[in-house]
């Protein structure tokens, strides 16, 4: 199902909770159908849209919630799910692309199956549940953000160009040998 369908599932799992609320953060096709459906399920004090927030409240932002969620499983990087690791925060994403490489499930969140609200609604529970993890899952996952760091980045780029470099002037000079070779026997 799309993620447009989550707040249909949402409704049984956590939601009923009064220790919980979902903030939805950036602009979106489903921006105006997700808010009639928590209007029509009564959910306004429990989902919150925010809307576009500029780069450089992110971070502030981040910090304000206990837990990010990436509902994407298109995420080839996911910049967002890596700043909130960079943030120390527990993750709870879909199991689709990038995503499985940025979380380690039971260490610093949970992977849940695309398209399948049940599944994400149970892990998000499953993750509200285990507060006392989310200390120890936001420092793994502040960990593995490093990786990823722009630092750590640059480096492999480097890495990656001068290897490429090497192996085209190791490729030049074979190619400079075979064509003495050539010209030599055909003296």
């Amino acid at each position: 199902m799309a993620r447009r369908d989550w707040i249909l599932y949402w409704k049984p799992y956590p939601v009923q909770r009064s220790d919980f609320q979902l903030a939805i953060v950036g602009q979106g096709l489903y921006g105006q159908l997700l808010e009639k459906q928590v209007q029509t399920l009564g959910l306004q004090e429990r989902v919150v849209f925010i809307g576009f927030v500029e780069p450089e409240y992110l971070p502030a932002l981040y910090n304000s919630a206990d837990i990010f969620v990436m509902p994407s499983p298109e995420e080839l990087q996911s910049i967002a799910t890596l700043e909130a690791m960079a943030c120390g925060k527990p993750i709870l994403a879909a199991d689709g692309r990038a995503l499985p490489e940025l979380v380690e499930p039971g260490v610093n969140g949970y992977l849940f199956q695309p398209a399948q609200p049940e599944d994400a609604a149970r892990k998000m529970n499953q993750l509200i549940e285990e507060r006392e993890k989310w200390s120890a899952m936001g420092q793994a996952s502040f960990e593995r953000s490093q990786g990823h760091s722009l630092q750590n980045t640059i480096t492999h780029y480097e890495e990656q160009y001068r290897m490429t470099a090497e192996t085209i002037h190791v490729e030049q000079r074979n190619i400079a040998v075979t064509n003495k070779v050539s010209q030599k026997s055909l003296q």
